[in-house]
């Protein structure tokens, strides 16, 4: 009987291992992608914006060996970073955008990859009833530094009920760290009323609280920095600071939206609680803002505040000096 010996055959073992080749590749391929991809996130609110752009100068050589030069070349790049949320946590995740969206979008904007249209950001998104700390029925001990930010708006309400509020939102600082807001004013006044309620304020909390700092916004050009002035002037016996905002309103509320949602704001109980809360839950997409721009500034200048020790030289004034 003869046996049939199997021939040796390279060409179906290499297509073979090119195969199995193939084949790991692509499952590597997968397993990266999955592992790559699981914080990354389609749309949420732009936080940051980055744009550039390098200058390539390209040699080569013609025919006749002359090497040839052309003028830099402009090599542009955009991305925005967004925020959103992920299997339940916050993810931040920066990819490229075309030129012609990157102006179209501000940081603060809710954007939607591979969408073609632009959306607000979602109500809720920066500020939860759920995510506050505590309900206080007292103040707490060990509040370091206080400041009551006002958002001015001097027109009454009209028919419709449609005119700005003016806002006004103490914050404290304590010194394990977690903030409470005290007391909110928010109505509707005229500017006469307006100037009487933040001078009345301000004598109130002086008496209740001892050093409180008023902040006041400043309007960009001549007639913000008077009215500025005029404030100042006015509550010279009150420690007062006037600034310049920049940014958009969701920016500036961004850094205390980062406490808020770690748990670190605690509120006093006061018959303000509801519609305060239900303003900070509705932003950006609520009609009014007052009280979330006022609490946002608070808490930026409080940070500023808490970084000044005060101390009294004199019966009349204060001073202050950086602490180390």
């Amino acid at each position: 009987m003869k046996y049939r010996t199997k021939s040796f055959d390279p060409i179906g073992i290499v297509v073979f291992l090119a195969i199995m080749g193939i084949l790991i590749l692509l499952v590597v391929s997968i397993i990266s992608n999955v592992i790559n991809t699981s914080n990354k996130i389609d749309e949420g609110v732009i936080v940051d914006k980055n744009y550039s752009a390098s200058y390539v100068l390209y040699t080569y050589s013609d025919s006749k060996n002359t090497t040839i030069r052309i003028p830099y070349t402009v090599l542009e790049s955009y991305s925005f970073t967004i925020r959103g949320e992920k299997n339940g946590e916050s993810v931040e995740y920066t990819f490229s955008v075309t030129e012609d969206e990157y102006p179209q979008y501000n940081i603060g904007d809710y954007y939607k990859r591979y969408g073609n249209w632009k959306i607000k950001a979602a109500a809720g998104l920066f500020f939860k009833r759920t995510q506050a700390g505590n309900i206080l029925e007292v103040i707490p001990d060990g509040v370091m530094c206080w400041v009551r930010c006002w958002d001015l708006a001097a027109s009454e309400k009209t028919e419709k009920g449609d005119s700005a509020y003016t806002a006004g939102v103490l914050v404290g600082k304590r010194k394990n760290g977690r903030y409470i807001v005290a007391d909110v004013i928010n109505r509707q006044m005229s500017a006469a009323d307006v100037r009487s309620t933040i001078k009345l304020t301000a004598q109130s909390d002086k008496a209740k609280y001892k050093r409180v700092r008023v902040h006041l916004p400043q309007d960009p050009g001549q007639a913000g920095k008077e009215q500025a002035e005029s404030y100042i002037k006015f509550l010279s016996r009150f420690d007062v600071v006037a600034r310049l905002e920049s940014g958009s309103k969701q920016s500036r509320a961004e850094p205390m939206a980062a406490q808020w949602q770690a748990g670190n704001f605690d509120i006093l109980h006061g018959d303000w609680n509801e519609e305060y809360l239900t303003q900070l839950e509705n932003f950006p997409d609520g009609k009014f803002k007052d009280m979330v721009d006022a609490s946002a500034n608070a808490f930026s200048e409080i940070e500023i505040s808490a970084k000044v020790t005060y101390y009294k030289y004199s019966s009349k004034t204060l001073a202050y000096r950086s602490s180390k």
